[in-house]
């Protein structure tokens, strides 16, 4: 009879060790396919009073959410959305978009926001992202009065 267990339990024990080896390999990992997403490439330029704003984080967010797409804008204002680090595109839908210029990581010398708070913090600005599309989104922001020059993409019946 201890034979018999040891036998069992040998068995079960291999074939425990069997599937977490083999099930565990390259192949069986689960890859993340974005395709499902419809993610869309958006990218564009944003100006702060005629002049290309460098160092702004741009984002898309949907309404009540705090993850989205993101990217920063380079010495000439450009800018590519990512949905992830490695991952470029915005998910379709109504987006919040926002600009700021302020280093919220840099705990010993922050950085002043240049943007005013109407076009980050408190931003109106929206943009329907289409569904597996490119969207070159311009972006003229105005500090002096706080208006903003962009595309209307988004429509809303009322």
């Amino acid at each position: 009879m201890m034979i018999r267990l040891s036998a069992r339990f040998a068995h079960s024990l291999l074939s425990l060790l069997a599937i977490l080896c083999f099930g565990c390999g390259p192949n069986s990992t689960a890859k993340l396919s974005y395709d499902s997403l419809g993610l869309t490439e958006v990218t564009g330029v944003v100006r702060l009073d005629g002049e290309p704003l460098e160092g702004a984080t741009v984002s898309m967010v949907p309404e009540g959410s705090f993850s989205g797409s993101f990217g920063t804008t380079d010495a000439s204002g450009k800018y590519r959305l990512m949905y992830t680090s490695e991952k470029s595109g915005v998910t379709p839908g109504v987006k919040i978009v926002r600009v700021s210029t302020a280093d919220k990581g840099a705990e010993s010398a922050p950085g002043k926001e240049r943007v005013p708070s109407k076009y980050n913090s408190k931003s109106t600005m929206k943009v329907v992202v289409p569904a597996n599309s490119s969207l070159e989104w311009n972006i003229e922001l105005d500090s002096s009065n706080g208006k903003v020059n962009a595309p209307e993409v988004i429509k809303e019946d009322r």
